[in-house]
């Protein structure tokens, strides 16, 4: 309950004061000042003056309070009130309840570092008769950059006689330490540039540059740990390295679905249709709705058909295709053979005979949570996916290099991206887990299942025994979620043959995204892809079909209805 509503007893056990103290859940994303009030109050019951050194924002406080005479020669005890955060963290008992099992307390800052404080804070009493005074100093913010401790210093530098010593009470087993490491926390943010994943060399890709970014930090420590000097008495000997939370990032992939806006700058309503200058904005103008759009309001032109045109409208196609296997599967089931497929993906009313496949799969570490400057000890998930991610990044570089160049696919190579990652609960903790998101997109003779099927070999025989060599709890899943074939039509199929006479066009042309067209034909269909819109707009902010375009679609459909009615 609040504190307003406990008020202090005068005297405490040090297991009693630590359970006090565990009961206040002082994260470092929290305040911290119901804590500050209750040992201000504490104290002052014992005649011991408190003093608080607030932050800047008034939500977090430091205290120091001497017991004693105030002359020199005094001792400061000096402890953090904040805590780590439990997010994502697996709990046999309640973090801020303290519970006994065995001769061991749990919960959240018993050893980091409320015990400390908890014993100095019970002994008070025990400290009326001093002859050189104990001075007590508790700050704010350590866990996140040992944030409250200068403002402290500072002010116990202004107003304390000169000290004898300072014991800071951070957990070492009580052994004496005399030396740690330094530490910096810095953030890096990536501002990208959104493109279809299929186009990512049109883009900027954020999380694929926060992967070789986190890579380039993972090889730094692995020089400094080669080189490390064994009789250095630091564990690890050697200055360390850590990325520990990463988020970060949105899922590009249509029919009658549409992707997220998300993080989109819209200078409209994205779902409001709205007209500027011969453009129409909107989420799903470009990709795809404005082809089914042409097609639902040209169905009363359709009566007096002589050979039927089927309307096939699918959901979850952003997401891998996932509703065409089904529809197909009861098309095939129910309707007379059909003389061709025209899938309107965005193509600009161009005739597309083919398309990369695609796959999307997740992987999820689960490592081991430790204290970032003892790594060694932990398995830092993020740091494993930065690794993970600069290895498709790897392989998406050796395909660019060896590509051939009069591949009409743009880009002429097989693709594998990954495009949004999150992970870890702390900037000093080691994740436990960090999921992301990959997609590979092959050319339409290659099959996806080879890249995959080295990327499993790669997480099961390098990655995952390190892991495991240190927690056997630590390992990698990976899960698919969608596979879909490429494509790739023969000039003279019917489907293609219909597409061109409908649209007035010789050329063909291909497509660097996956679609459902791949699916219709390896079900045995005849396909073509062509459909109002350009694919450069498709996924971004202010989305948009041109007027011209629209108009150039309907005319399509309207000659297909002209030429079925013959």
């Amino acid at each position: 309950m609040p504190y307003a509503q406990v008020m202090p007893q005068m005297h405490y056990t040090p297991r009693e004061m630590l359970e006090r103290l565990i009961a206040f859940p002082t994260v470092s994303s929290r305040s911290n000042l119901d804590l500050i009030y209750f040992v201000e109050d504490y104290l002052h019951a014992h005649g011991i003056i408190a003093t608080k050194v607030m932050s800047d924002c008034g939500e977090k406080a430091n205290l120091y309070a001497t017991i004693g005479p105030n002359t020199e020669g005094g001792v400061i005890l000096s402890g953090h009130t904040d805590v780590v955060p439990i997010d994502d963290q697996d709990w046999q008992t309640d973090p801020f309840t303290l519970t006994e099992r065995e001769g061991l307390l749990f919960g959240r800052g018993t050893c980091d570092m409320k015990a400390f404080s908890a014993i100095a804070l019970a002994l008070a009493p025990e400290m009326s008769a001093l002859k050189r005074p104990i001075h007590l100093a508790l700050s704010y913010d350590e866990e996140v950059g040992c944030l409250g401790a200068p403002r402290l210093i500072d002010t116990l530098r202004a107003t304390l006689p000169p000290v004898h010593a300072v014991i800071v009470g951070e957990p070492t087993s009580m052994r004496v330490v005399t030396g740690h490491k330094s530490i910096m926390h810095f953030d890096t943010r990536i501002t990208g540039l959104e493109a279809h994943s299929s186009q990512q060399h049109r883009g900027v890709p954020a999380v694929m540059i926060a992967g070789r970014l986190i890579h380039w930090l993972g090889e730094k420590q692995r020089e400094n740990a080669e080189n490390a000097d064994p009789s250095s008495e630091f564990e690890p000997p050697y200055s360390t390295l850590h990325c520990g939370m990463i988020k970060g990032g949105v899922i590009l992939s249509g029919h009658t679905d549409v992707v997220p806006i998300d993080d989109q700058d819209w200078q409209t309503d994205p779902f409001t249709l709205t007209e500027r200058e011969g453009l129409l904005f909107g989420r799903g103008t470009c990709d795809m709705k404005a082809f089914s759009a042409i097609a639902l309001a040209l169905a009363p032109e359709m009566s007096a058909l002589k050979r039927p045109i089927h309307l096939a409208l699918s959901y979850d196609e952003e997401v891998g295709c996932l509703g065409a296997p089904r529809l197909i599967d009861t098309l095939r089931a129910t309707l007379p053979p059909v003389h061709a497929v025209i899938v309107g993906e965005p193509t600009s009313m161009r005739v597309v005979t083919g398309h990369k496949s695609i796959m999307h799969f997740d992987t999820r570490i689960t490592g081991l949570e430790a204290h970032s400057s003892q790594q060694h000890r932990g398995v830092p998930a993020v740091m494993i996916a930065g690794r993970l991610i600069h290895w498709l990044g790897e392989k998406q570089r050796k395909n660019a290099e060896s590509a051939d160049s009069s591949s009409e696919f743009e880009p002429p190579y097989s693709t594998l991206h990954c495009g949004m990652v999150k992970g870890g609960t702390a900037l000093n903790i080691t994740a436990k887990h960090c999921d992301f998101v990959t997609d590979i997109r092959t050319l339409p003779h290659e099959d996806p299942y080879t890249y995959f099927n080295d990327y499993v070999a790669f997480v099961r025989n390098v990655v995952e025994p390190s892991m495991q060599a240190i927690s056997l709890e630590a390992h990698i899943d990976i899960e698919v979620h969608a596979s879909v074939p490429g494509f790739e039509s023969p000039t003279d199929s019917d489907a293609v043959q219909l597409a061109k006479l409908l649209s007035g066009q010789n050329g063909t042309e291909v497509a660097p995204y996956a679609a459902e067209s791949g699916q219709f034909q390896q079900a045995g269909f005849s396909v073509a892809m062509c459909g109002p819109g350009s694919i450069d707009q498709a996924h971004q902010p202010n989305e948009y079909i041109s007027i011209e375009q629209l108009d150039q679609g309907t005319e399509f459909i309207r000659r297909l209805i002209q030429l079925q009615s013959n």
